[in-house]
């Protein structure tokens, strides 16, 4: 009999290897998918979350390779999306980014990256440089010293120190 005991708990054995591998391929279930941050679920009379149901997750969806740059990874239904609630103080100490966008702050700056998911680095302090063009929209000679004159103007008829307007149309 000692023979029959070692069989049946070997045939349990091989019985609980075999449920614990069926659940471990089983999709996992999420205890609740919470929104964002809950101030998205706050309404002027209370809390309404009711848009974040629960729903089934796949343990290799939202990994900590997801969401870059201190993102943190929220699944929706079928949706993966980096969620990047910083809180980031209204101090005004400008940084120039490595994008050309000038930022408030720093912590601006890496809610930003996080948001672009791209690398966004401090390129200096302060705002980022402006381009000291005339703003007219012309790239032609913008910034030169040099002066180009249209082959057929008629801003030769304004006299007496009048200014003349050759984009004007019906202006005489």
């Amino acid at each position: 009999t000692a023979r029959g005991k070692g069989s049946l708990t070997c045939t349990l054995d091989l019985f609980l290897i075999t449920i614990y591998c069926f659940f471990c391929i089983l999709p996992v279930k999420q205890l609740c998918a919470f929104p964002s941050s809950l101030s998205d679920c706050q309404t002027p009379t209370g809390w309404n979350c009711s848009g974040f149901e629960e729903q089934d997750t796949d343990l290799f969806l939202c990994d900590t390779n997801t969401c870059k740059f201190d993102g943190e990874c929220l699944r929706i239904g079928d949706t993966v999306t980096c969620i990047c609630d910083f809180k980031c103080s209204s101090d005004y100490a400008p940084v120039c980014g490595s994008n050309g966008e000038s930022y408030e702050n720093h912590c601006l700056l890496r809610k930003d990256a996080c948001k672009l998911q791209t690398e966004v680095l401090v390129v200096s302090e302060g705002a980022c440089p402006v381009d000291a063009g005339s703003g007219s929209g012309d790239d032609v000679n913008e910034g030169s010293a040099e002066i180009s004159q249209k082959e057929t103007s008629t801003c030769d008829i304004c006299q007496f120190g009048a200014e003349c307007d050759e984009d004007s149309e019906d202006v005489w």
